[in-house]
C-alpha cells in the first residue's frame, strides 16, 4: 500500500519571511515605544492584586464566630487533593483537648505530612493565612455560616500550572467532652 505524502502548500519566500519579521520588530518598537512613555512598570508581567482582603476579612469573621459558637470537641472529616491520586478522608477527634487522628482507608503518600497530620478547626484557619502571606499562590476558602470553621481551603500557584492542594471539609459534629 502506498501513501502519498500530502502537499506542504506554498513555501515562505525569503521576501515573506523578511516581511513578516520587519512587522514583528516594530510592533515590539511600538510596545517599547509605549510603555516608555507609560513608565518602566509597563514592561512589568501583570500580576493580580495582592493578597485577598476580602478573604482575610471574611476569615476573621469566620474565626470569631468559631470562637463564639464553635464546640470544643468535635469529629472532623477532610479530604486532601492535588495534582495526584485520591487521598483518604481523614478523621479528625477532638475531644477534652485531646487530638486523635484516623486516616479512613488508603495510603497518604506523596502530600506534604501536614495536610495529613491531622488538622483541626483553628489550624485549618492556620493554613487559609499561611497561604493568604505567601504572595506567589492564588487562594479561596468557604467557611460555614454557623460555626465559622473552613468548608474549603484551596490554594495554587499563581506561575506553576499543576502546584496546589485543596481541602475540602466533609462533615464536623460536635461530640461530648
Amino acid at each position: 500500500m502506498h501513501f502519498r505524502q500530502a502537499d506542504p502548500g506554498p513555501r515562505p519566500t525569503p521576501l515573506g519571511l523578511a516581511v513578516v519579521v520587519a512587522l514583528a520588530l516594530a510592533a515590539y518598537a511600538a510596545a517599547r515605544a509605549q510603555a516608555h512613555h507609560a513608565g518602566p512598570a509597563a514592561l512589568l508581567p501583570e500580576v493580580d492584586a495582592p493578597p485577598d482582603t476580602a478573604l482575610a476579612q471574611r476569615l476573621a469573621r469566620a474565626e470569631a464566630r468559631w470562637e463564639a459558637r464553635g464546640p470544643s470537641s468535635y469529629v472532623l472529616r477532610y479530604q486532601v487533593s492535588c495534582f495526584c491520586p485520591p487521598k483518604p478522608v481523614i478523621r479528625v477527634t477532638v475531644r477534652g483537648g485531646i487530638v486523635s487522628v484516623l486516616e479512613e482507608g488508603g495510603v497518604v503518600g506523596d502530600l506534604p505530612r501536614p495536610l495529613t497530620a491531622g488538622l483541626t478547626v483553628p489550624q485549618l484557619f492556620g493554613e487559609v493565612r499561611r497561604q493568604l502571606a505567601d504572595t506567589g499562590w492564588t487562594v479561596f476558602a468557604e467557611f460555614d455560616s454557623t460555626l465559622g470553621h473552613p468548608l474549603t481551603v484551596s490554594g495554587s500557584s499563581r506561575t506553576v500550572a499543576d502546584i496546589g492542594s485543596g481541602i475540602r471539609v466533609l462533615s464536623l459534629e460536635p461530640v461530648a467532652d
